[in-house]
């Protein structure tokens, strides 16, 4: 009986007791220094011995296997679901039930078939025509074929593809005259649909034929071309501009700078990733190797794992990595973390053979340093300056993956040569190599791995009214030439995604000779100072000395402030029992407990007034945020996050209410203090506005004023959406929902314009 999942040990787990507790815990690991040293140490006998125990322990509980029966009862739950209608529910179980079927068997070329007509009533006529051709592909039963040919017919019909809907009509007509269990009445009416069908089709194509060319192509859903950098792409520096140049330095090793002055906007890298890797919780929703969503997924024809979004992304992945990944091998694999990348760097990298020639190049410094494996080899490792423990986890991981390949794949086997390396060609030498190249790249990428991420728009709360729209993390990769890039917690650079491309823009103006620079995680404007230095000496190694680091003041605390009666500048509390405040702006010193006791009177009217507004009574609402409105400007800090809540809440009741008017009032006062927090560019100030242009919108419409004063509110509108419209595409690119949406809202200002002329 196989174990349960949750009883087999994590790879922390062995971690731990080989380090901590086992019998060959050695105080001598301290003085392991060398990616040799280190993995020549853990190729020990019984290292390696427990860690092809927790292996073996991984493969008894991995569920990757196909499975015949489980596929036929998924599509014939699927096929109830069918009868009720319930198409999306619909879909979900056909693609469990293709996932599960045996590559060219039966079921899967009827859970195909039965998908097929799922997408084709959801008006899904290229994914379904898909769908057709791969259960055609699986050795669909002939019997049945004639309803393949007259379902893909009927979808090329819809996509107004005539000539080909009658070859595949005529191909249905063929098909159902060789089906011998049927009787001839019902072949009969078949067949004269279909010929119907074939008349109607071919009236079509010479209608369209005497009124011009017939359009087949399908244009919905098209991406944009892939940006280009400013300047056209640079030739001594991978996938980066031409006004950019890589220089290196003792104070700042390598780094990016300037050669050209650069605007707001501009676009600095478009870079692929040399690798990549697909984050386990969104198997279910993208593409494993183009990490796309998916509305009809391919899956693996040999595990039940992953899903791509097509057969040529499957096929690329199974031939570049996929083939030593698959059979178990994930259910392994995602307990190593950031190893995975790792593992993935090694695979795309070439043949042992070849890892062999390039170790020596690398070592005589041949190695052509614009080739891109070698700019991913030559990232800094940082191994000599983690601490024991962490020094000796990698290499147990290298280990571990390499045992892995070794035992549980055909990779070294396949990938044998006659090559010799260091005067000895012995099975052992392949296995260090192996395991230094992925010790390498896993120490590598814990500083240099970058998350590609999708946007999500996370839901305003009573505390922060700003949305929040944060970056979901759905794989992560290696840039090379974007990485070359330093940290500054103030970066003048954002990134942005097309795909699997890295799109660097430029956040602010960037004058010749000045050095461009990213943010690594902790930035000044959402993360305290001292977490940000501790972040970053764990995680990178070094100290931050930027300018945001080096102020005396919390940038932060301002936020939280309460009100300097001297100059309205901010009195920070340094901690909550905090007595005595000082000013940042004019230094003045503060007795604070009546505005303390006056920002609480405050809080309570606030939470009456959120009370109200939940249960709908929203002019007593109104009231108790007006009165907590009234305190707030005598007692906190102008841009103080409850003042903005408050504000918030006030046009939120307004808008219920009816009244625009006022509500855009309110919202336009929680402008300053926006951006005196995230920045004038930032993605908060971009929400923000697309709310306010909300309100704002909904004041032209039921506007009843003179033309005049219509014409002036309609301009400022357009200004606020075109502001937004601006952010967003810095931000995200001309290709992502919420510029259209804002684009859509550009559109019908103007058509608004029209009809008022």
């Amino acid at each position: 009986m196989a174990k349960d999942n949750n009883c087999v040990r994590q790879w922390q787990e062995v971690l731990d007791k080989l380090l901590f507790s086992g019998a060959k815990a050695n105080p001598y690991i301290e003085d392991l220094r060398t990616e040799e040293e280190l993995i020549g140490f853990f190729m020990d006998d019984y290292y390696r011995d427990e860690i092809l125990k927790w292996i073996c322990e991984k493969y008894t509980v991995s569920s990757w296997k196909k499975c015949k029966d489980k596929a036929k009862s998924l599509r014939e739950e699927g096929n109830k679901i069918f009868q009720l209608k319930d198409y999306v529910k619909c879909l979900c179980i056909y693609t469990e039930s293709i996932k599960y079927a045996p590559v060219q068997s039966e079921e899967l070329s009827l859970s195909l078939a039965n998908r097929s007509a799922v997408l084709f009533r959801t008006c899904n006529y290229e994914g379904a025509i898909i769908d057709i051709e791969q259960a055609f592909s699986h050795d669909y039963p002939q019997h049945l074929s004639y309803k393949l040919h007259q379902r893909k017919a009927e979808c090329l019909i819809s996509l107004e593809k005539y000539s080909d809907a009658v070859t595949e009509f005529k191909l249905a007509r063929d098909t159902l005259r060789a089906v011998k269990d049927m009787s001839d009445q019902k072949k009969a009416q078949i067949s004269k649909s279909i010929e119907k069908a074939i008349n109607d089709a071919m009236v079509q194509l010479t209608t369209k034929s005497k009124h011009g060319k017939l359009n087949t192509s399908n244009e919905n859903g098209t991406m944009p071309e892939l940006p280009v950098p400013v300047q056209g792409l640079n030739e001594d520096f991978p996938y980066a501009s031409k006004s950019l140049s890589l220089r290196e330095s003792k104070e700042s090793g390598r780094h990016v700078v300037a050669v050209s002055n650069i605007s707001v906007g501009d676009i600095l890298f478009v870079e692929k990733p040399f690798a990549w890797v697909l984050l386990p919780e969104n198997y279910q929703d993208r593409c494993h190797h183009c990490c796309s969503l998916f509305g009809v997924p391919v899956p693996c024809w040999e595990c039940t794992t992953v899903l791509y979004c097509s057969e040529s992304c499957r096929k690329d992945s199974w031939n570049e990595y996929h083939k030593w990944e698959c059979y178990g091998g994930l259910d392994v694999i995602h307990n190593v973390g950031v190893a995975h990348l790792g593992l993935r760097v090694v695979l795309r990298a070439g043949s042992i053979s070849e890892l062999k020639t390039l170790k020596k190049k690398l070592e005589k410094g041949d190695a052509n340093k614009n080739e891109r494996y070698v700019a991913v080899y030559n990232l800094v490792t940082h191994l000599a300056d983690m601490n024991s423990y962490d020094r000796a986890a990698y290499a147990l991981t290298a280990v571990c993956l390499m045992l892995y390949l070794e035992h549980y794949t055909e990779y070294f086997t396949h990938n044998t040569s006659t090559t010799i390396l260091n005067g000895v060609a012995s099975h052992n030498d392949e296995s260090l190599l192996i395991g230094c190249f992925l010790l390498h790249h896993i120490c590598q990428l814990v500083c240099n791995g970058h998350a590609i991420t999708a946007i999500k728009e996370g839901n305003s709360n009573d505390d922060n009214p700003v949305v929040d729209e944060h970056q979901i993390r759905v794989a992560t990769a290696i840039f090379p030439s974007a990485s070359m890039m330093n940290h500054s917690c103030d970066s003048n650079i954002i990134n942005s995604f097309f795909g699997t491309h890295l799109i660097v823009k430029a956040y602010k103006d960037i004058q010749k000779g000045q050095e461009v620079f990213n943010c690594y995680g902790p930035h000044f404007r959402r993360m305290l100072k001292k977490q940000r230095k501790e972040h970053l000496r764990y995680q990178y190694f070094f100290e931050c000395q930027c300018e945001d680091c080096l102020r005396e003041d919390e940038f932060l605390e301002r936020f939280t402030a309460l009100l300097c009666e001297e100059c309205n500048g901010p009195l920070p509390r340094k901690h909550f029992k905090a007595t005595h405040v000082k000013c940042l702006t004019c230094g003045s010193n503060y007795e604070s407990s009546a505005l303390l006791a006056d920002s609480l009177r405050a809080h309570y009217a606030y939470q009456k007034g959120q009370e109200l507004m939940n249960s709908g009574s929203l002019k007593e609402a109104l009231h108790n945020l007006q009165a907590c409105h009234e305190i707030h400007v005598t007692c906190l800090y102008k841009s103080h996050i409850e003042r903005r809540g408050c504000l918030d809440s006030i046009a939120k009741c307004y808008a219920e209410l009816g009244d625009f008017a006022n509500s855009t009032i309110f919202i336009e006062r929680t402008l300053p203090a926006i951006e005196e927090q995230y920045g004038a560019w930032s993605i908060e100030m971009a929400h923000e506005l697309s709310k306010l242009t909300d309100s704002m919108v909904g004041e032209l419409n039921v506007h009843h004023g003179d033309k005049e004063a219509f014409m002036k509110k309609h301009a400022e509108t357009m200004k606020y959406v075109q502001k937004a419209k601006e952010i967003f595409e810095l931000h995200y690119g001309i290709w992502n929902l919420a510029v259209q949406d804002v684009a859509k809202k550009e559109s019908y200002l103007n058509d608004m314009l029209i009809s008022a002329v």
